[in-house]
């Protein structure tokens, strides 16, 4: 925790919507360096957002327990939210559909670098999906391990693969519990995928649960 609060509070810039991945960058080669000082300061991996960092931080952050803190992140480094108006487009100057793999500190801080081009957009899903909302497959299960942030406390999360479909409808408690056709299934929290199916239950999550393993089936 004391690593991610530090992270938090020296590397995510919240003014210009910015977690840089160290900071200060360098300013020196030396042969220590390596490659990223082939790159100017604030520029990509030389103290600029590498976003495939910016992500693992985050899935660090719901980890750990600090989904709201995560969230924040996901918000700051969203494209959508960095084209909200012309200044703030003239600023980012990239398309608002697409994750930049990286985003500039400083002289050209706030600005997005390669779009398109970047492993990082299918993290941004991953930690969306399986990180907030809870909802991943796993040798054939559906697992749920909902952590998500007080802003999307209540949501639905269908899983259809044209064969079988499943639906979960998630809200918090004071207690972890699955409910299908009003029957109580207790604390299950992976269900196995079978051809045919159409199921929907009704999960009621701790809103203070930490990550679980998989601990039950039905």
């Amino acid at each position: 925790h004391t690593a991610l609060t530090s992270a938090v509070e020296h590397l995510f810039d919240r003014e210009h919507n910015v977690v840089r991945l160290f900071d200060p960058p360098i300013t020196r080669r030396t042969p220590e360096t390596g490659y990223v000082r082939s790159y100017g300061a604030g520029l990509r991996e030389n103290g600029g957002q590498y976003t495939h960092g910016a992500i693992w931080f985050i899935l660090a952050l719901i980890r750990c327990g600090r989904a709201d803190e995560a969230y924040e992140i996901f918000k700051a480094i969203n494209p959508v939210e960095k084209c909200k108006d012309e200044t703030a487009v003239k600023k980012y100057m990239a398309e608002p559909y697409v994750l930049a793999a990286d985003v500039y500190s400083g002289d050209n801080l706030g600005r997005a670098g390669w779009t398109w081009y970047t492993g990082s957009a299918s993290w941004c899903f991953k930690t969306m999906l399986e990180g907030f909302l809870g909802v991943s497959v796993k040798d054939g299960n559906i697992v749920i391990d909902p952590a998500p942030p007080k802003a999307l406390s209540t949501y639905d999360v269908i899983y259809d693969d044209k064969k079988s479909k499943y639906i979960f409808h998630f809200a918090p408690s004071d207690k972890y519990s699955v409910v299908e056709n009003g029957v109580d299934l207790g604390a299950v929290n992976a269900f196995p995928i079978k051809p045919d199916e159409n199921r929907e239950f009704f999960v009621k999550y701790e809103e203070s649960r930490k990550i679980l393993a998989i601990k039950n089936t039905i």
